[in-house]
């Protein structure tokens, strides 16, 4: 049953199209997308057909709060979006204001509670604390702190930092903040490497991820010199080509890869070997098939 097209329950979408945090929020628009589809292909909600109205936040604070001040005021029922918390605590002046709603669907600092927020994510203490706890049990004392120079990231290592020091013989070795869409990290590349942590928390956000992965001078190989030798990594990516030896228990052909293409191919020459018990970390731009990847190993896709 499809919903009616003569009674329309207007709803805000709100998240970075454009700027250094739209690598991480598109993809949110697009599920959004597809469940208001879903929605009304079922008959919507009471009813009434479920209309998105979107709006670009720009990865900028100053903008979520004019954009969703615009939404309200073309009928916006409820907001959805926002990614960084300095974007929600800008909208959250704008729904408190008007008496509407935001549901806000990315963990965060916690610290803040308002009437006409819904926090959809976890908070430290269900993320960051029993990580943490974990990571100096099993992997190390030695804890190098990264993030992006706003609120949810130094919130995020004040709480750290405490668990942290409260470990017996547990040290931070260093906490090194960078502006949100920075690009370049080989200074922080060859001080992880001098300094030679257990583990690294990366509380970047946005594009700098990529940053980070592809600011050395030798790209995402000498990256991967950095993850503790427990770990295994793969890497699935359009411009780099890694060598077998960078790469143990994975031997990676040039060209082998995640292709898509008119013959409907989507994974060739791929040769993959687990061993029990291994941790794996997939690194690539989306759309390179991580998630093909693993579903099609699971026996969840056919291709």
């Amino acid at each position: 049953m499809q919903a009616s097209g003569h009674n329309v329950v207007k709803i805000g979408l709100i998240h970075s199209l454009s700027g250094t945090m739209s690598l991480s929020e598109r993809p949110l628009l697009s599920a959004e997308r597809m469940a208001i589809d879903e929605i009304n292909a079922t008959g919507g909600v009471l009813g009434c057909r479920v209309e998105p109205l979107i709006a670009d936040g720009e990865s900028e604070p100053n903008t979520f709060a004019r954009r969703a001040a615009e939404l309200d005021r073309a009928g916006s029922k409820a907001l959805f979006g926002c990614w960084t918390s300095a974007s929600r605590k800008a909208v959250k002046r704008v729904v408190e204001e008007a008496d509407s709603l935001l549901y806000y669907p990315v963990q965060y600092e916690g610290l803040e509670e308002s009437k006409n927020i819904f926090y959809l994510g976890s908070c430290l203490n269900q993320q960051a604390s029993p990580a943490m706890e974990w990571a100096l049990e099993h992997l190390g004392r030695r804890v190098f702190l990264l993030g992006s120079d706003y609120v949810f990231p130094r919130v995020a290592n004040h709480l750290i930092r405490a668990l942290v020091e409260d470990h017996p013989a547990s040290e931070i070795v260093a906490e090194r903040y960078l502006p949100l869409g920075a690009q370049d990290f080989a200074a922080i590349v060859d001080e992880i490497r001098r300094l030679s942590p257990s583990v690294v928390v990366n509380s970047l956000n946005g594009e700098s991820n990529l940053g980070l992965f592809f600011s050395s001078s030798n790209g995402v190989e000498s990256f991967v010199q950095l993850v503790p030798s427990q770990w295994r990594t793969v890497l699935a990516s359009p411009t780099t080509h890694t060598s077998p030896a960078a790469l143990p228990q994975m031997p990676w052909k040039e060209g082998s890869g995640c292709q898509s293409s008119a013959s409907g191919v989507v994974l060739e020459g791929v040769s993959l070997t687990l061993e029990r018990a291994a941790a794996l970390a997939l690194l690539g731009r989306n759309g390179m098939g991580k998630t093909t990847l693993l579903t099609t190993l699971m026996g969840l896709t056919r291709v």
